[in-house]
């Protein structure tokens, strides 16, 4: 581990400056303050501040002050669960569908790069073919495969004869 004393290592140790700085806070609103004005904590802090503040407006009173009983406190507990996990079913089910596309895409790059193999090595053999039946005055053939991308020139050989 480390040499340093709890109390520098985690925030929620009794005596770490943070949570002292904590306890100096105006209000519950401002003890997001103490966290910083960055980080995960600091974000988090915000966030919880933020439903707090709303819920006040909604219902008027703070948690602490809200007198439901501990059954009621644990059944929307309990119901907070419940939404969170539709909430997750729905994001894998739309990580799932776009997973399933970009398979899709790939199986398509892959006959498609297959496709276009084959037509390179079809495309040589009809030079290479060419080459031996047409007169080598005219050039043509010669034109044909110097316009050809390089990674195609590098396809291998044709019918027996390398490629440029």
């Amino acid at each position: 581990m480390t040499d340093m004393p709890p109390d520098e290592m985690h925030p929620l140790y009794p005596e770490h400056p943070l949570l002292e700085a904590k306890e100096k806070a105006e209000s519950p609103l401002d003890a997001a303050a103490c966290f910083g004005s960055s980080g995960v904590e600091a974000a988090v802090c915000e966030d919880i501040a933020k439903r707090q503040r709303l819920g006040i407006q909604k219902y008027g009173v703070t948690v602490a002050d809200n007198p439901l009983d501990l059954h009621e406190w644990l059944q929307h507990a309990y119901e907070e669960c419940l939404d969170q996990a539709v909430y997750l079913k729905r994001a894998m089910l739309e990580r799932d569908k776009w997973r399933e596309k970009a398979e899709h895409l790939a199986i398509h790059m892959v006959t498609a790069n297959d496709a276009i193999e084959s037509l390179t090595r079809d495309l040589w053999t009809v030079i290479g073919v060419a080459r031996r039946c047409m007169p080598k005055k005219h050039g043509t053939i010669e034109r044909i495969a110097a316009n050809l991308p390089e990674n195609a020139k590098s396809a291998g050989t044709v019918a027996g004869e390398k490629t440029l």
